[in-house]
């Protein structure tokens, strides 16, 4: 059983708009969770620098996180959080919290439901109202966990199961 031992979503990526960090931000202050945000920043970014400015105590931003820290930090988080604005492919980010037994809440769409198994993980409607729905259908579920028994496992299996070693004869 894996136990959590931080009560944090997470959110790694590199702060752009593009990767949805205000997707992300809006689904957390609606919520009772806190939020973990690390990546490179830019300091050039208005939106980025207004944004920070208006986190509530439920947000923290942590900065780059060296790889030596990565894995241990993507580990000890409740959830992945990945709901970016444009299509991307099989995300590397995903992919690592696969890797430790992180369960990922991430959209329906793009390329996502191939290796994201709503069966322990959460898949949202990409839709305008997606906030409304994560409060009514996961939330209270979500505040609930407090270990992930076969979500560890089955995450991780779900990763093997997309590997290399399953098309070798």
């Amino acid at each position: 059983v894996k136990e959590i031992t931080s009560d944090k979503l997470l959110l790694n990526s590199r702060v752009v708009k593009d990767k949805g960090i205000k997707n992300v931000v809006e689904l957390i202050s609606q919520s009772n969770l806190e939020l973990n945000i690390i990546g490179k920043q830019y300091t050039y970014l208005k939106w980025w620098s207004e944004m920070k400015k208006n986190f509530s105590e439920s947000v923290s931003y942590l900065g780059v996180v060296p790889r030596s820290e990565l894995f241990n930090l993507v580990a000890d988080s409740k959830f992945l959080v990945f709901l970016p604005n444009v299509p991307e492919g099989v995300t590397l980010t995903i992919l690592e919290a696969m890797s430790v037994g992180t369960p990922v809440i991430t959209w329906d769409d793009y390329s996502y439901p191939e290796i994201v198994n709503p069966e322990y993980n959460i898949l949202l409607p990409h839709v305008d109202n997606f906030i409304e729905i994560f409060k009514q259908e996961y939330l209270p579920k979500l505040e609930s966990y407090t270990s992930y028994d076969k979500r560890c496992e089955l995450s991780r299996s779900t990763l093997e199961s997309h590997s290399i070693d399953r098309f070798r004869d």
